[in-house]
């Protein structure tokens, strides 16, 4: 693994070239959540993490993969169009339409997401999927010089997750006694009033449960921790949650979907959106701004 130098600091115009806004704001109101990121960068006592897409790329290759065996006619830009972020068993009539499948071939034991996720199930227990750039270099900074709790809110299965990480040898990497997961199929967010048929009975993202979960955990408030995501949908979890997000994706959200779940939702929950930042390596630059900065 590469080492990590945590000396460089940014200028504050440096570093507010790299702070993205996620929806349209006026100068001033651009400067006054810069000023807050960075307070919540520099004063947070746990960070919650995305994995997928966040931390490691987002397996759709693996979608496409299996559901082209089912139809060739599928696209590889349909599935990275429609399935980033998603739990594909949440929502299994929209993607029989996306990928011109039945539904009854998407669900059951033999269907198209218990072929996937065998599949990446697989892909991550064998540590083969590596990390995103910059990644290594934003933990080892987070957890060596910072912070003391850290955990992973993923979309994906417990212990294919805990698997990923201990084929890394980075299990302990977090700033834990030991790496805390909350997964798809976490039994603490199942939805306690799920039918026995139900296709999803777990409460998971945009649902604010998982993030709940650590906060409780951690014995913590969401003003003391901030999350960090790729996807609107993880992001609304968090923010549902009452927690900030920074988002970590070169491609942001667009602002017709933000202001649909964030602005004109039952709540204006556009004051948890921190910022975004193309890369982790801009990300880490930013933090160690606002670990020095009294801006």
């Amino acid at each position: 693994m590469p080492s990590t130098s945590h000396s460089q600091i940014l200028t504050l115009q440096q570093a507010k070239a790299l702070f993205h806004q996620l929806l349209p704001l006026s100068p001033p109101e651009l400067d006054a959540r810069f000023r807050q990121s960075c307070k919540i960068a520099k004063e947070a006592i746990a960070i919650l993490l995305d994995q997928d897409g966040t931390l490691v790329p987002e397996d759709l290759q693996s979608i496409f993969d299996v559901a082209y065996l089912m139809n060739p006619k599928v696209e590889l830009s349909t599935v990275q169009r429609h399935f980033a972020g998603m739990r594909l068993i949440s929502n299994p009539e929209f993607v029989a339409e996306k990928l011109g499948l039945r539904v009854d071939q998407i669900l059951g034991d033999d269907g198209l997401i218990a072929r996937i996720q065998k599949k990446q199930n697989e892909e991550k227990s064998s540590g083969r999927i590596p990390l995103l750039p910059g990644v290594y270099e934003v933990l080892d900074y987070l957890f060596t010089v910072k912070l003391k709790k850290g955990g992973i809110v993923t979309s994906s299965e417990c212990q294919p997750t805990r698997s990923c990480w201990s084929a890394k040898n980075m299990l302990h990497f977090f700033g834990n006694d030991e790496l805390h997961i909350v997964g798809a199929d976490d039994p603490r967010i199942r939805d306690p009033e799920a039918t026995a048929d139900c296709p999803n009975p777990f409460l998971t993202k945009p649902h604010p449960r998982p993030y709940q979960v650590l906060l409780e955990v951690f014995g913590v408030s969401a003003a003391e921790v901030f999350a960090v995501e790729d996807t609107w949908k993880g992001a609304l979890s968090a923010a549902r949650a009452g927690i900030q997000c920074f988002f970590i994706t070169p491609v942001a959200p667009s602002h017709e979907e933000l202001r649909r779940e964030f602005v004109n939702g039952e709540k204006d929950l556009s004051q948890f959106l921190a910022g975004r930042f193309n890369s982790a390596i801009d990300f880490l630059s930013f933090l160690k701004f606002a670990a020095r900065t009294n801006y």
